[in-house]
């Protein structure tokens, strides 16, 4: 509980964003691309890390929502991550009067990577044979 109310407290920031509640109504494609080009945005700030913060108002009040909410609020969150090529990665609950608040991390997911080799050589002198055993 010390760790919410000290991000609440902070306020949101770069990789910060308070949500209230989201609904299946946001997987809509207009609010959808707005919701992705956001948590983009909030990965990108945080180093590819974001912290979304469920059931708190924007004005930082912990508002609490029920467990259909909170659970349909998470399974949002998991599908704008995905557009964005991420994962959540942790979801920590906590039970206030109102209800669930929780904090759900989204972490970028790390892009493969490429390795280029260069070879010289003659012609039958094993490079593609090499670079296939690589």
């Amino acid at each position: 509980m010390k760790k919410l109310l000290q991000i609440v407290k902070e306020g949101e920031r770069e990789n910060v964003e308070f949500k209230e509640y989201l609904t299946h109504y946001h997987l809509r494609e207009d609010r959808f691309q707005s919701l992705a080009c956001q948590m983009n945005h909030r990965v990108i700030m945080g180093k590819g890390r974001a912290i979304y913060v469920i059931g708190v108002s924007d004005s930082c009040e912990l508002k609490g929502i029920s467990r259909k909410q909170f659970d349909e609020t998470v399974d949002v969150l998991k599908n704008i991550a995905s557009e964005i090529n991420a994962d959540i990665v942790s979801v920590e609950e906590y039970s206030v009067d109102e209800g669930i608040v929780g904090i759900v991390e989204v972490s970028k997911r790390r892009a493969k990577e490429h390795i280029l080799v260069g070879t010289a050589g003659h012609v039958d002198h094993g490079k593609s044979t090499l670079v296939g055993c690589l």
